[in-house]
């Protein structure tokens, strides 16, 4: 349809007054909401040129984010593809999409529902369920590994949790990929590094939780570390669920993280500085005095 010719060549600048034109006739909400022979909406045709598009050019920029912006106004029927088409959308554009009042609206609309509000507190609850549990039984386990005296500790409960909290989030990553897959949109998983958060969750709590429970061989300092490894990435899933549920969190995260980049190329000019001294350093003193000389017993 027109619209989705419009859509898809969004950055042109003729694009944002033929979609007001075409906005402007009386069918608007069924030219919103028709789909082209593929099953399409007009949004995923704007996702679809956006593919490997880098957005440096202002005009075309603002031009895009002007499409979207009536598109939405127009207020098209929340279908789950709709959904999982801002999802598709680059990050750039996917903030001018959650300051639409109509994807304002739908959001909320899905979040006050039962179900979603269920699997929210799900996540969280087992998820400080993964981290007490892993911690007390990798504790305990690597006592016994490093202390022959120590009997081998009674974690059966801890590793139950572990692997119930586990088969939750396996699940879930699995009804959200065949969700998406039906949709056409496993980009938006695959590119997504929360999901691959989430799959090192499940898959270091499966791991470790089988090492306890069947005594697999293993070496015992590599355990140790992968275990402290292991928290780390829950104490980061636990950031990444708050940043999802409190704005302010997001807020504060995503300001960290917008100075972080930023910081990029200082930081990356003082690793190089760095290197070079400690380049220098290393031939200035190889294979002297200071380096081949050994300190004898009660030399200062």
């Amino acid at each position: 349809t027109p619209m989705h010719l419009a859509m898809v060549n969004a950055h042109r600048d003729a694009s944002p007054n033929v979609i007001r034109f075409l906005l402007d006739r009386p069918d608007s909400k069924a030219t919103v909401n028709t789909r082209d022979q593929d099953g399409y909406l007009p949004l995923h045709l704007l996702a679809l040129g956006l593919k490997g598009y880098k957005a440096e050019d202002h005009v075309k920029r603002n031009n895009v984010s002007n499409c979207l912006s009536q598109y939405l106004a127009a207020e098209p029927a929340a279908a789950a593809d709709f959904l999982t088409a801002i999802q598709d959308l680059p990050d750039w554009l996917q903030d001018t999409a959650v300051v639409s009042k109509h994807v304002r609206n739908v959001l909320n609309h899905k979040i006050i529902q039962s179900f979603p509000t269920l699997i929210l507190m799900l996540d969280g609850y087992l998820l400080m369920v993964l981290i007490v549990c892993f911690a007390f039984s990798t504790k305990n386990y690597i006592d016994f590994l490093f202390d022959d005296e120590t009997p081998r500790p009674d974690i059966g409960i801890y590793l139950w949790f572990l692997f119930v909290g586990a088969t939750y989030f396996l699940t879930r990553e699995v009804v959200q990929i065949a969700s998406l897959v039906s949709l056409g949109s496993f980009n938006s998983w695959w590119q997504d590094a929360a999901n691959w958060l989430d799959v090192g969750v499940i898959t270091l709590s499966y791991y470790y939780a089988f090492c306890m429970a069947l005594d697999m061989q293993i070496d015992k300092d590599l355990f140790r570390s992968g275990a402290a490894f292991g928290q780390g990435i829950l104490y980061v899933a636990v950031i990444i669920y708050l940043k999802s549920t409190y704005v302010d969190f997001a807020v504060f995260v995503g300001g960290v993280l917008y100075v972080v980049k930023r910081l990029s190329a200082f930081l990356m000019a003082v690793g190089v500085i760095l290197l070079a001294f400690a380049q220098m350093f290393y031939f200035i003193y190889v294979d002297g005095a200071i380096c081949t000389e050994q300190l004898q017993p009660g030399d200062p």
